[in-house]
This record gives C-alpha cells, sequence and structure tokens, in this order.
C-alpha cells in the first residue's frame, strides 16, 4: 500500500502563516507565493514622522 503526501491548501497555507505572525500581506499573496514584511526599525524618531527613516525586511516564498 502506497501512501501520497498530501499539499496543504492555499487557505490552510494562509492560515498557518498568519499564526507566525502579523507579517504575511495576503493581499500580496496568492496560489503558491506568499509575501512577507516587517519594517521594524526606526532608526532615528526623534525626526518627525514624514522624515523618519525605517529598516525592515521582506520575504517572497514561492
Amino acid at each position: 500500500m502506497s501512501e501520497t503526501a498530501k499539499t496543504p491548501t492555499h487557505y490552510r497555507l494562509i492560515a498557518a502563516f498568519k499564526a507566525i505572525g502579523p507579517y504575511l500581506r495576503e493581499t500580496l499573496s496568492k496560489d503558491g507565493t506568499y509575501h512577507f514584511d516587517c519594517l521594524s526599525v526606526c532608526v532615528d524618531d526623534t525626526k518627525s514622522p514624514e522624515d523618519r527613516e525605517f529598516w525592515g525586511w521582506w520575504l517572497d516564498l514561492a
């Protein structure tokens, strides 16, 4: 008897990625491609909000 591995559906992956944290950008993701990003570090918070620089990361998982 052979057992085949089931691939999770797009919606199950979306739910799992959302559980990791607020990094998934669901509107930029589609079946088979998932976009994550985070702008987590403000370089200098003494500047006015419109002049602040943020550092972060992004990941496209395909």
